[in-house]
């Protein structure tokens, strides 16, 4: 067996160190890709959701429901109304509403009656913001404050067994202005009531219970449905006379003696 020499042994660690110099320098110049790769184009702006971009218009406020505008009452001209139990009404210098039925001894409209019976309200009229309660007889007439009252119809009629429910009734009333200083405020209660079978009559309302009247018909009745009952300076319950009830009563007896209506 042949063993190396001091030389030869030299030689060959001298050949090792080069081979691992060479190994590294190769290594060395290969290039190592980096361990993150960063867009450039990325920014913490695209991050942060919560700071608005300078560009965008600000946010509007989401608008609250408005309230309901509430429309004043109707104010009426002057002159027929109609109107139910509990119903207000709005004039221009008062206010009125119905608030009970007193009385309703009508006559059915299935009998033939010799009295046309009584139908008799309460009603609440407010003028210059004073409260006045009435009662008021149909076919009578009332002055208050500023107003002329006329009760002139309310339907339906009862039927014989079969009274009339208030709340289904609809009243007519004929209102209107009165200023005049020379007809001063009527009383509560005149004591002047329409009668008749035809509501031709005027009178006293104590006389017109029981009181029996013929039930024939003329034309000269129907002037009497606009017509005021009340008393007179003479302290009687008389129709007031009128220019258009003149005329209203002189056309109709024209009419029932010629037997022509025009």
């Amino acid at each position: 067996m042949v063993h190396p020499t001091s030389l030869q042994i030299r030689i060959g660690i001298a050949l090792a160190l080069l081979s691992s110099l060479l190994c590294w320098g190769v290594w060395s110049m290969i290039p190592t890709p980096p361990l993150f790769v960063v867009s450039p184009s990325f920014s913490t702006s695209t991050i942060d959701h919560a700071t608005p971009s300078p560009s965008s218009p600000p946010e509007e406020p989401i608008p609250l429901p408005s309230r309901p505008v509430l429309s004043s009452p109707s104010i009426l001209p002057f002159g027929a109304v109609q109107m139910r139990l509990g119903e207000t009404i709005h004039m221009p210098s008062m206010t009125m509403s119905v608030i009970k039925v007193l009385e309703d001894s009508r006559c059915p409209s299935d009998v033939m009656c010799v009295w046309a019976g009584i139908l008799k309200v309460s009603m609440i009229v407010v003028e210059d913001g004073v409260n006045r309660s009435r009662d008021i007889a149909l076919g009578e007439t009332q002055r208050t404050t500023r107003a002329r009252i006329s009760f002139l119809d309310a339907v339906p009629l009862p039927r014989a067994g079969a009274p009339v429910d208030s709340s289904e009734m609809v009243f007519t009333f004929d209102i209107h202005a009165d200023d005049s200083a020379s007809m001063p405020p009527a009383k509560e209660d005149s004591g002047c009531v329409v009668a008749g079978c035809s509501s031709q009559l005027c009178m006293e309302a104590k006389d017109a219970e029981g009181m029996m009247s013929t039930c024939e018909y003329r034309e000269s009745y129907a002037c009497y449905a606009t017509a005021l009952c009340e008393r007179q300076p003479t302290g009687v319950c008389e129709w007031t006379p009128t220019p258009a009830l003149s005329a209203c009563l002189e056309r109709a007896e024209a009419e029932e003696v010629s037997g022509v209506r025009p």
